[in-house]
């Protein structure tokens, strides 16, 4: 896990230059404040965002009708194939197996996110899981709850399928990362699904601790 990095959200993400820190000054700053008597109104959150996914999820947050602009959809569709980094979307999931932060919300997430990308479905709506995703360690209980992201790409067993009562029909996603990003967008509200599934994985945790 050495070459992966934290994400503020307790996934894992690729080393990228576009990932940085709440704190990237020395820590003098923080007696600064106190010295102005000013609050430090920076997250006290020590893992990584990604800047650009931070950046175009406040430009629709502070303006979502910027959601019709095609240079605007542009600019979403470069930023996720950056942040995830990976030309297979099976791969970036299977990753995440290596964090210590993959509660049973993280897993549910996933599932949740994948589901949506297959058949334009959620059972919980993005803007809900900005609040049910944080970052703390897995308890046994987290451990017990199956992560297999593999069952909604690989259809050659489709008995495992049956199982845990998915729909063989809906769930052959491509592995490859651009057709899934295809795939998710193409959805009638696909667009602001992604922008919110990229918040929740790369954006900034904005849990501010004043001094």
């Amino acid at each position: 896990m050495d070459s992966l990095t934290i994400l503020q959200s307790g996934f894992l993400s690729y080393p990228s230059n576009d990932l940085i820190t709440n704190y990237p000054v020395k820590d003098t700053t923080v007696l600064q404040f106190v010295n102005l008597s000013k609050p430090d109104n920076r997250s006290d959150n020590p893992y990584h965002y990604h800047r650009e996914i931070d950046a175009v999820y406040n430009a629709y947050i502070s303006d979502n009708r910027i959601i019709g602009d095609f240079d605007y959809r542009e600019r979403v569709l470069t930023a996720a194939k950056h942040a995830f980094n990976s030309e297979s979307l099976l791969a970036w999931c299977d990753m995440q197996r290596n964090t210590q932060f993959l509660t049973t919300m993280h897993r549910k997430f996933i599932y949740d996110t994948l589901e949506y990308i297959a058949t334009g479905g959620r059972a919980i709506d993005p803007e809900s899981w900005i609040n049910l995703i944080e970052i703390r360690d897995v308890t046994d209980v987290d451990k017990r709850v199956e992560y297999n992201p593999s069952l909604y790409f690989d259809l050659r067993n489709n008995s495992r399928l049956i199982a845990v009562g998915l729909d063989e029909k809906s769930h052959d996603l491509p592995k490859d990362l651009l057709k899934c990003i295809v795939n998710w967008v193409c959805h009638p509200t696909g667009f602001t699904d992604l922008i919110y599934s990229l918040y929740i994985i790369f954006g900034k945790r904005y849990d501010y601790t004043p001094i």
